[in-house]
C-alpha cells in the first residue's frame, strides 16, 4: 500500500463510493442518509489550502483515504487539523496499514503546520482503541440529537 497527498478534484467520483461504503460499514447507525458528499465545500477547502486529503493505494487504485481540514483553532488561535474521515476498504486493512494511513495524516498535518489533531470516533469502535493506541487523548465528548 503506499500512501501520498491528492488532489479531491481528481478523486471525488472514487472517493464517493469509497464514503458510501464507509457508510454502510460503520455510520448507517448514526444516519440512515447514504453519503453525499459536498463536493463544492471539498473543492473550495482545497483550492484554500484547507484541505488535507490522503488516498492509499493498491498500485493505481485508490482503496482509501483520510481528509482532514486545517485552520487556526478559533478560540486558542494555533493552527491545527480537523479530522473529518478515514478509511480502508476492508480486503485492505490487514498488517500496520490503519496504522500507516493515521501516522502520515499526522506526519502530514504537522509538515503543514497544524500543532495538533483532532481525531474524532464512534464510541467502542476499533477505530477508537486504534487512536488511543497511537497516543491521542480523549478530552471531549461529543452529542447528538436529531432536530
Amino acid at each position: 500500500m503506499q500512501i501520498r497527498p491528492i488532489r479531491f478534484s481528481d478523486f471525488a467520483e472514487r472517493a464517493q463510493e469509497l464514503a458510501r461504503d464507509h457508510w454502510q460499514e460503520t455510520e448507517s447507525a448514526f444516519s440512515g442518509n447514504p453519503p453525499a458528499l459536498d463536493v463544492p465545500a471539498y473543492l473550495t477547502l482545497e483550492r484554500a489550502g484547507a484541505l488535507l486529503l490522503l488516498g492509499a493505494f493498491d498500485g493505481e487504485e485508490l482503496i482509501g483515504y483520510s481528509a482532514a481540514t486545517l485552520c487556526r483553532h478559533p478560540h486558542y488561535g494555533f493552527p491545527c487539523a480537523f479530522h473529518d474521515g478515514l478509511f480502508l476498504a476492508r480486503e485492505h486493512r490487514h498488517g500496520m496499514a490503519g496504522v500507516r494511513l493515521v501516522r502520515a495524516t499526522e506526519s502530514e498535518a504537522k509538515a503543514l503546520g497544524a500543532r495538533g489533531i483532532s481525531w474524532h470516533a464512534k464510541r467502542g469502535s476499533p477505530f477508537e482503541v486504534l487512536i488511543e493506541r497511537l497516543g491521542a487523548s480523549p478530552i471531549e465528548t461529543v452529542f447528538w440529537k436529531e432536530l
